[in-house]
């Protein structure tokens, strides 16, 4: 039996984060059924929760068995001794996804790859993005962890090109694929292909972080200015549903800002305060009429279930992980007209909504699917 770790943001993961885990867990036993997971947490009764909560969707789309999330065990990735203790007891480790980013919790990655190291086990980096690096030491915790990998994935060359620019840092062996959310939310979609759509709209906004904010002298307040795109609409009848992505205060609870945006749109506007699962946020995306989303995850969750969605793009106007997306779909001339860069203060703020759908190229995911699962099968010897 392999026993297999898995670290990174969780404790404060995402629906985004949690759709990386059922890939990954999708990926797995597929290739081997017989494994034993420790999934290490920032905050583990967050983890637990997200696990419970997801477990019926994992297998259902994961071919796992079914006491497989019932028997993993949960570790502090804060607590050193436990973090060894897990390390120890592991076959490979994983970093589940995720960017690199300006976060103290680099420092606990790169302290597990070092350590798995030292012990000769077999480290993985599966699906990872990267944000800009500035300080010293993330840069150096960024290239330990790469370094110290035997198998890297990469969610985009924009992530490959940030991580280049890190003085000894060693990427001949990394793989520039896509972000493996995908895979479990196109599952998703082929059990659900011959569902009906609804009247609805989906939104999804989060509170715009500063740290992304390319020009610091732009001092454009984002938050107003996705209010004012979509009261643009003229949405006011329709039904809509704002939909969070996260909801957990540490990485920012979306329900705040959707509160907020209620607040100007008025009657016929649901914002879900009671948490979603994983399947539930991709039901309500699924069968929305249309979609608009603003967190990286809503957009390729919006874009591979719907495909009739807007993009609200807080990142880099060129070199952030949105268009980086969309460009990887080829999607660019559908999206041309359906996107916003928030921090263009020269962009028009105007979206014109139609009833054609972006048509998702499902043999190119399952294609980057078969590259994750055969480079991974190699490690795992089957």
């Amino acid at each position: 039996m392999k026993t297999i770790m898995i670290i990174g943001w969780y404790g404060t993961e995402t629906i985004g984060d949690r759709a990386i885990l059922a890939s990954l867990f999708k990926n797995l036993f597929e290739l081997n059924k017989n494994i034993k997971l420790i999934i290490g947490s920032i905050y583990p009764f967050h983890t637990q929760l997200t696990l419970i909560e997801d477990n019926n969707f994992y297998i259902e789309i994961c071919n796992m068995p079914k006491d497989a999330i019932i028997n993993c065990e949960i570790i502090d990735t804060r607590n050193l001794f436990e973090l060894q203790k897990g390390i120890k007891k592991s076959d490979i480790i994983i970093i589940g996804g995720g960017p690199f980013d300006e976060m103290a919790s680099m420092y606990m990655l790169q302290y597990a790859f070092k350590y798995a190291k030292k012990l000769n086990k077999i480290t993985m980096i599966y699906g990872c993005g990267s944000n800009i690096l500035k300080s010293t030491k993330i840069k150096k915790a960024a290239r330990d962890i790469v370094n110290y990998s035997d198998l890297v994935f990469l969610r985009d060359v924009f992530s490959k090109e940030i991580l280049e620019e890190i003085r000894g840092i060693h990427l001949e062996k990394a793989h520039i694929l896509i972000d493996p959310a995908v895979f479990s939310v196109l599952a998703y979609k082929e059990k659900n292909r011959n569902d009906e759509k609804s009247s609805y709209i989906a939104i999804n906004l989060r509170d715009f972080p500063n740290i992304y904010r390319v020009e610091k002298n732009n001092k454009v307040n984002i938050n107003d200015k996705c209010f004012n795109i979509i009261k643009k609409l003229g949405i006011d009848n329709e039904e809509i549903k704002l939909v969070p992505m996260h909801y957990f205060d540490i990485g920012g609870d979306d329900r705040i800002i959707l509160e907020q945006l209620k607040n100007h749109l008025g009657k016929n506007t649901l914002v879900y305060n009671k948490p979603l699962s994983l399947e539930e946020t991709l039901s309500c995306f699924y069968h929305a009429n249309y979609c608009i989303g603003m967190r990286f995850h809503s957009v390729v969750l919006q874009t591979i279930l719907n495909g009739n969605n807007y993009i609200l793009n807080y990142t880099a106007p060129k070199k952030g992980k949105i268009p980086g997306f969309i460009k990887q779909i080829n999607g660019e001339n559908f999206y041309k007209s359906r996107y916003i860069n928030l921090q263009d203060i020269n962009d028009d703020e105007t979206l014109q909504i139609s009833n054609e759908s972006f048509k998702c190229d499902e043999i190119l995911i399952k294609n980057y699917e078969n590259i994750y699962k055969t480079k991974i099968g190699e490690w795992l010897n089957v």
